[in-house]
């Protein structure tokens, strides 16, 4: 969830959406993987909605974006095209097994070409979404021009989102048999 929303430049970033961490997780659904893509995305997909043009300033989204579609698609299994495997090595370690050779070129285009659609359908989704609740997305941006920061209850309200007080559960994998 959202704790607060800045367009107050720091740093390289030009503003800043601040959300609650995850707290010692260590797995993560599909689902929640795309939901922070899609997270990741909407600033980008906002300059085009709004300015019909794109800048430099999602750098840092992008690359946080392609890095969890690389590992959903390289690392965690979560292609259909190229099924359950982990094809890539973790950050910073070589082959996955001793005395194997990196994937092939031809599994590395795969892969490229699976990280690409599944990117490219979420930017879909996200300019979709921003497009339906235009209203709700200029109402925020005028909330932020006067205040600069908004904090999580400011910002949900600006927006006409309701507020959830907590987190949807995860639910508990099922035991084995």
């Amino acid at each position: 969830p959202v704790r607060k929303v800045s367009i107050i430049p720091r740093g390289q970033a030009l503003g800043v959406t601040l959300s609650t961490p995850d707290a010692d997780r260590v797995s993560y659904s599909r689902e929640e993987l795309e939901a922070k893509i899609k997270v990741s995305l909407g600033g980008r997909a906002a300059e085009e909605v709004i300015y019909d043009k794109i800048t430099t300033g999602a750098e840092s989204d992008i690359q946080q974006l392609t890095q969890i579609a690389r590992q959903m698609v390289g690392r965690w299994g979560m292609s259909e095209k190229l099924g359950p495997l982990t094809l890539l090595p973790s950050a910073g370690e070589g082959p996955l097994l001793p005395g194997a050779s990196e994937t092939s070129p031809q599994t590395q285009w795969l892969i490229d070409q699976e990280v690409q659609q599944l990117v490219e359908d979420l930017h879909t989704e996200v300019i979709g979404l921003l497009t339906a609740h235009h209203a709700q997305l200029e109402s925020l941006t005028q909330a932020l021009l006067v205040a600069e920061t908004l904090d999580a209850p400011a910002a949900y309200a600006a927006a006409g989102v309701p507020m959830r007080s907590e987190p949807e559960p995860v639910p508990e994998p099922a035991a084995r048999a």
